[in-house]
C-alpha cells in the first residue's frame, strides 16, 4: 500500500510539473518613456526547456505594432528591447505568450507609456514611511509603484515644521527630525527614495500646506498680522486641534505677502538641499468665515491663482495643490499646475458625483488639465486592521478611469485615509491581481480614457433581461458612457447589477460584485457606419482588444458583447480597420471565480471560473455550517473558462458557499438560495 501511494503521489508530481513552467513576471525598467528611449521589458521565466518558445506581441489600441518570437529557450531571464515609434504620449499594451510547441500554456502583459511630460497622463501615488529603511526596502517599494506605472510620487509628511519644513540650512540640512506625528523622519531614506524613483523617469513631489503654521512659528520668524483669525479683533486664530499629538496647526493668510514670501523662501530651502522636482500643495477646504488681522473677511479660495503663480515664478518647480471637495477649484484650474487634484468628501458621496469632479475639472480647464481623485475607500474600516473591500475598489477606479480621471491609493501600502501613513486596511491577494490589471489598462488605453475627448449620451437599446441606460448609474442596470475622439466612439460599459449600493466610499465594507454577464447583444444608433468595432476589458481576455463582428442598418449596427464583468470599453473605429492577431487565441491570465448568476437564485444557477494554467481543480458548494453539500467538479482541466450548473433542488432556501481550489489558489463566493 505504501508503495502504491508513493508512487501516486510521484505521479502527481511529475504531472504537476509537467505544468509548472510559466511567466513569473513581466516587468519595464521604467513607469514613463520619453519618445525616442528604448523600452526594457524583464520577462521571468520557470522551468522552461529547449521546446519552449515565446511570442510577444505589441499593441497601439486595437493595431499590432510588432510581433517578435523567441524559440529554444535556454534562459530564465529575457530581456525584451523594444523601440516605440516617435509618437509622443502614447500607450501600448505588451503580451508575451510561453508555448511548448503548439500548445500555449500561458499569457500574459504589461503596459507602456511613451511620454515626455508625466502630467499629461499623470498616475500618482504617494509615500508616507521615511524611518531608516534599507536599499532593498526602498528598491522594493519603488519596483512595486513601477509595476502600476506609478509616473509621479507625492511625498506624504516628509518634513519637519509645516512653517519650517526643512530642519537645518540648504548647505548643512539635519540628518534626522521628528514630524508633526512625532515620528522620526531621515534625510537619507527621502534622498534615496528620490534617486530610486528618478531611476524610473517619476517625477518626485514634497508635500506641504500652503499656509500652515506650527505653535512657535513666531520663534521662526512669522510675524502675528499674517495669521486668518476666527474673529474681527485678531483674538481667536484659525487653528486645527491636533493635541493628540502635542501640536496645534494655525492657518495663514495667503492674501498677505508677508507669509507668502516667507513660506515661498522656506520652500526655497527644501528644493536647494533636497533633489524634490516639485511641491505638492495642500489646504483644509472652506474654513467659512475668517478675517484677517485689520478685521477684514478673507476669501481664501480668491487668493489661490494668485499665490500658485507666484510660487511657480519664485520656485521654478512643479506644482500640484489640491483642492478640498472642489473648494478653489477654479483657481486652481487657472493657475500653472500639472494637473487638476480634488480630495472628495460629503456631499460627494456618490459614484455619480465622482464622475462630475471630472467632468467638473475637464470643462473649466477646457480639456487641458486631467484630473486625479484623492477618494478614500472603505474609510470608516481605517481605524483597524482587516481587508479593502474588492468590488469598491474596483468600481470606484472603473468609475473614475472610464470618466479620464486618475486614482491616488497606490503607495507603501493602499490608501484608505487622509492621513496616509494610516496602513491598518491592507489588499487582499485578489485584489493585488485585479488592481495591476487595472493600471496596466489605464496606461495602454490612455490615450482613449484620457487624451483629448468629448462626452456624449449613446443610444443603445436591447433586448437582455437587465436594462441598459446611460449615466448617471442605478443598482441593478448597467451604465454607458459615451466618449468621442478624433477618429472613434467608446462606449464605456460599467456593470452595477448585483451591487449593493451607489456609494464609493463604502465605509462598511459591503459593496458586492457585480454579475458577470456573457453575449449581451446589443443595438447602437449610429451616424455613420464605423470601420470596425472592438472590445477590450481589465477584466477579461488579457486587455487585448478583441475584434467583434457586427451586423449594420442604416443608422444601428447591432453587436454583441462577450463578456461584462466590472468594466468593458467598446470602440467604434471609423479610422481604420483592427490589426489583431488571431494566431493563437489569449488565455486567461490568472485564476478567478466569479459571482454565480442568477444570484439570488431558485433552484439552478450557473457558476464560472477561469484557469490561468492546466491545474487541478476542486469546486464544491457548503451549507453555512461548513458542510459540504454537492461536488461539481473534481478533475484535471486545461487552461480556459468554464461554466458549472448548480442545482440546488432539494436544498433548503439560506446562505452557500461556492468554493474553487487549484493548486495553492483558492477563492469562496457567497450563494443565497431563495425559494
Amino acid at each position: 500500500m505504501r508503495i502504491i501511494t508513493l508512487f501516486y503521489l510521484m505521479f502527481c508530481f511529475n504531472f504537476l510539473s509537467i505544468y509548472s513552467q510559466s511567466i513569473v513576471s513581466l516587468s519595464t525598467d521604467k513607469a514613463r518613456y520619453s519618445n525616442g528611449e528604448t523600452v526594457n521589458i524583464k520577462i521571468e521565466l520557470e522551468e522552461i526547456g529547449n521546446t519552449h518558445s515565446i511570442i510577444i506581441e505589441v499593441y497601439h489600441l486595437a493595431q499590432l505594432l510588432d510581433q517578435i518570437n523567441y524559440t529554444s529557450i535556454t534562459t530564465d531571464e529575457i530581456i525584451f528591447e523594444w523601440l516605440p515609434p516617435e509618437d509622443d504620449f502614447k500607450g501600448y499594451l505588451v503580451s508575451v505568450k510561453l508555448l511548448e510547441q503548439s500548445l500555449l500554456l500561458e499569457n500574459k502583459f504589461i503596459a507602456v507609456d511613451v511620454s515626455s511630460d508625466w502630467s499629461k497622463f499623470p498616475r500618482y501615488g504617494f509615500l508616507s514611511d521615511y524611518s531608516e529603511l534599507s536599499d532593498e526596502q526602498i528598491q522594493m517599494t519603488v519596483e512595486k509603484l513601477n509595476r502600476y506605472h506609478i509616473n509621479g510620487i507625492q511625498f506624504y509628511d516628509w518634513h519637519w515644521k509645516h512653517h519650517v519644513p526643512l530642519k537645518g540650512t540648504p548647505e548643512n540640512p539635519a540628518e534626522y527630525w521628528l514630524d508633526i506625528a512625532n515620528r522620526t523622519n531621515y534625510l537619507s531614506t527621502i534622498n534615496r527614495y528620490i534617486e530610486a524613483a528618478h531611476s524610473k523617469n517619476m517625477t518626485t513631489l514634497a508635500y506641504n500646506l500652503l499656509y500652515g503654521a506650527m505653535e512657535d512659528a513666531w520663534q521662526d520668524g512669522v510675524q502675528e498680522d499674517w495669521y486668518l483669525f476666527k474673529d474681527q479683533f485678531h483674538f481667536e486664530k484659525d487653528e486645527i486641534d491636533l493635541s493628540f499629538w502635542g501640536h496645534y496647526l494655525y492657518v495663514m493668510n495667503t492674501s498677505s505677502s508677508g507669509w507668502n514670501d516667507y513660506i515661498y523662501s522656506k520652500m526655497n530651502d527644501v528644493f536647494d538641499a533636497i533633489n524634490f522636482d516639485g511641491w505638492h500643495i495642500d489646504q483644509l477646504g472652506d474654513r467659512g468665515t475668517r478675517y484677517d488681522y485689520t478685521g477684514s473677511i478673507v476669501q481664501i479660495d480668491q487668493s489661490f491663482s494668485s499665490y500658485l503663480i507666484e510660487a511657480s515664478e519664485t520656485l521654478n518647480k512643479k506644482l500640484v495643490m489640491n483642492a478640498v471637495n472642489q473648494y478653489g477649484y477654479k483657481q486652481i484650474a487657472d493657475s500653472p499646475v500639472d494637473f487638476l487634484y480634488s480630495e472628495v468628501w460629503y456631499p460627494n458621496d456618490t459614484y455619480f458625483e465622482l464622475a462630475n469632479i471630472i467632468g467638473q475639472n475637464f470643462n473649466y480647464s477646457s480639456g487641458t488639465k486631467n484630473t486625479v481623485l484623492a477618494a478614500y475607500i472603505n474609510h470608516d474600516l481605517s481605524g483597524n486592521q482587516g481587508y479593502f473591500n474588492t468590488p469598491s475598489v474596483l468600481l470606484v477606479d472603473a468609475v473614475i478611469f472610464a470618466f479620464g480621471g486618475a486614482h491616488i491609493e497606490l503607495g507603501e501600502h493602499m490608501l484608505g485615509h487622509e492621513y496616509f501613513p494610516n496602513n491598518n486596511l491592507a489588499m487582499s491577494q485578489e485584489l493585488e491581481e485585479k488592481i495591476v490589471d487595472y493600471y496596466d489598462f489605464l496606461t495602454a488605453y490612455q490615450n482613449l480614457l484620457r487624451d483629448e475627448r468629448t462626452f456624449f449620451v449613446p443610444s443603445i437599446t436591447s433586448g437582455f433581461i437587465y436594462e441598459i441606460k446611460p449615466w448617471p448609474p442605478s443598482i441593478g442596470k448597467i451604465s454607458t458612457i459615451g466618449v468621442k475622439t478624433e477618429n472613434e466612439e467608446i462606449i464605456h460599459l460599467i456593470n452595477f447589477a448585483g451591487t449593493s449600493t451607489l456609494y464609493w466610499q463604502d465605509n462598511e465594507g459591503t459593496q458586492t460584485e457585480p454579475i458577470l454577464f456573457e453575449n449581451i447583444e446589443i443595438n447602437i444608433d449610429v451616424e455613420k457606419i464605423p470601420e470596425s468595432i472592438w472590445i477590450a476589458s481589465p477584466d477579461f481576455k488579457n486587455l487585448t482588444p478583441q475584434e467583434l463582428q457586427f451586423e449594420k442598418d442604416a443608422d444601428k449596427i447591432t453587436v454583441t458583447i462577450p463578456k461584462l464583468y466590472y468594466w468593458s470599453m467598446l470602440v467604434l473605429d471609423y479610422n481604420a480597420p483592427t490589426y489583431i492577431s488571431n494566431e493563437i487565441n489569449d488565455l486567461p491570465n490568472k485564476f478567478e471565480l466569479f459571482q454565480n448568476y442568477p444570484n439570488p437564485f431558485n433552484p439552478t444557477t450557473v457558476i464560472s471560473y477561469q484557469l490561468s494554467v492546466n491545474s487541478k481543480v476542486s469546486l464544491k458548494v457548503y451549507d453555512i455550517l461548513g458542510r459540504e453539500v454537492a461536488v461539481l467538479v473534481n478533475d484535471y482541466q486545461s487552461a480556459g473558462n468554464y461554466q458549472v450548473e448548480f442545482n440546488a433542488e432539494g436544498l433548503s432556501s439560506g446562505v452557500y458557499y461556492c468554493r474553487i481550489e487549484s493548486g495553492s489558489y483558492s477563492q469562496t463566493k457567497k450563494m443565497n438560495l431563495l425559494k
